[in-house]
């Protein structure tokens, strides 16, 4: 074993130091593909790059003293990676935030958080903190020795280490941005439980994520990778969304992470043809995933596509399809459930809610009642979404507070999105309970056409046609049909159903008449 690595018991060792032990130093762990430069870190390399950060901040604060509050204001790049691993690793408690924020989401981000430090790397604004020096190349060093614990969970960590280690805030998809603290213990319960066991990757994965380090789903583009050997691609700066297309052909990446919304886009306004063949798993999240979607995603990838669902406040995925397994969402072995029958009219429909228990869940939230310490969370969380049966598993079916009851009946409007985007002319669909003027609760829907010069009239006549046709129950069919330039989305390309208003002005519409019941 290399003399100057010792064991230790934090998320930092599993995911770099015990590669550099086991003799992968020299493999890439980063790889930063920017407009201007390709830029790289082995995991020797990372070792070193967090540990000069985590000097820093020991000259910065002291040595051996109380866990500070450390804001990463930052992007997917080698800055903001490095320095998560390096607050880590000196034992403070790292926030990871999003670079690209109002001021008065900071205000009130940073009014929860209070910490003592903020940096930042090139990609947030001046105001945001000290700004992160580049990282340095460094020498690759001595190999360490034999592979001793390269393959399996390491014998560093026999019980789970509770420690808080780092904070994300949630997407706000449903309101206000949460703060959660998360253990050391659930990065290895990731390893553990999902990353090997469920969806099958291993130490020659390269894995690209879509989202910022700074959302959980984001990460999970990272720590993955990470804590395996294998390498994560970084795209900090993307514009268009064929970058990711192009990023995957040029660096061979094996693994993909996005939202189903961003699966559409991307086969959507692809504008040429690109060679996606080093693809051989593409996992979703954020949002239900249409079955049209994964169809016409597996045919343009052929690559397997694996549905999974999880909260900030989980970190894991709570339910995940596993890797050969076929459709269907199934349990994580982290994870004990209490199953309830979601309110409906249809009992035999198997629709159910959920009550987790785990230890590798978040540890807590900050916020303004403790600001001195985050306030401690229950062992059990109750996520609110709604399951049905699929296959030898479930599917997601929606958010109970998404659930509106109509015409007697309780329905999903994704059941309504999905059923739009079945049509090839929809870029991004919608839908949400509206009262009407007679006072009451129906379904409207929203689209964004795929080829802004199309005919919009004809789109919707199309739509009403089919949904007398062939929609069921007649409860999902909607009182007016609304083509808009575009839906609001979250920076983790989740949309933002809430932004939805009725009766927006400057919108092309049309009322198909057509009973609810």
């Amino acid at each position: 074993m290399h003399a100057s690595i010792k064991r230790g018991t934090g998320c930092v060792d599993l995911m770099v130091d015990r590669h550099v032990r086991s003799g992968r130093g020299a493999h890439l762990a980063l790889i930063e593909c920017s407009r201007d430069e390709r830029r790289t870190l082995s995991y020797w390399q990372l070792m070193q790059a967090s540990r000069r950060i985590a000097q820093e901040f020991d000259q910065q604060f002291g040595s051996g003293v109380t866990a500070r509050r450390i804001a990463i204001v930052g992007g997917s790049t080698l800055e903001t990676i490095s320095a998560w691993l390096g607050a880590m690793r000196a034992g403070h408690l790292p926030f990871l935030v999003h670079p690209g924020l109002g001021a008065d989401v900071y205000g009130a981000l940073f009014a929860d958080f209070a910490p003592d430090c903020i940096v930042r790397d090139r990609l947030a604004s001046p105001a945001n903190g000290r700004l992160l020096r580049f990282v340095d190349h460094v020498d690759d060093g001595e190999s360490a020795d034999s592979g001793d614990d390269a393959d399996g969970f390491p014998e560093s960590c026999p019980v789970p280490d509770m420690r808080p280690a780092f904070c994300l805030a949630s997407s706000g998809s449903t309101g206000r941005a949460k703060i959660c603290v998360h253990s050391h213990h659930a990065v290895a319960a990731f390893e553990r439980n999902v990353t090997r066991t469920m969806w099958g990757m291993g130490a020659d994965d390269i894995v690209l994520g879509t989202s910022g380090p700074y959302f959980s789903f984001g990460l999970q583009g990272i720590h993955p990778a990470l804590t395996l050997g294998a390498t994560s691609v970084l795209l900090p700066d993307w514009k268009r969304h064929e970058d990711f297309l192009s990023t995957i052909e040029q660096e061979s990446v094996s693994v993909f992470l996005a939202v189903p919304t961003l699966y559409h886009l991307l086969m959507v306004r692809s504008s040429g043809l690109y060679r996606v063949d080093s693809l051989r798993l593409s996992l979703s999240a954020g949002e239900r995933l249409p079955r049209v979607i994964r169809s016409r995603w597996s045919r343009f990838s052929r690559s397997i596509m694996l549905d999974t669902v999880g909260t900030t406040e989980t970190f894991l995925p709570y339910l995940s399809e596993t890797a050969g397994a076929g459709p269907g969402l199934r349990t994580i072995p982290a994870f004990e459930y209490e199953f309830a029958r979601a309110e409906s009219d249809v009992p035999e429909s198997g629709a159910f809610t959920l009550r987790l228990t785990s230890d590798a869940m978040m540890l807590g939230q900050i916020g303004t009642k403790r600001a001195a310490q985050f306030e401690a969370a229950s062992r059990t969380f109750e996520p609110r979404d709604v399951f049905a049966p699929e296959g030898d598993g479930w599917r997601f079916q929606s958010r109970q507070s998404e659930r509106a009851k109509i015409g007697g009946q309780w329905i999903s409007p994704q059941d309504l999105e999905e059923f739009l985007l079945t049509d090839e002319r929809i870029l991004k669909a919608a839908a949400m309970p509206v009262e009407t003027a007679e006072g009451l609760t129906r379904l409207r829907a929203f689209i964004v056409l795929a080829n802004s010069s199309g005919d919009p009239d004809r789109v919707i006549r199309d739509l009403t046609h089919r949904m007398r046709e062939e929609l069921k129950p007649n409860a999902l069919r909607p009182d007016r049909i609304e083509v808009v330039d575009d839906l609001i989305s979250t920076p983790t390309g989740k949309l933002r159903r809430e932004a939805l208003r009725p009766g927006l002005r400057g919108m092309h519409g049309y009322v198909p008449v057509m009973p609810t019941v």
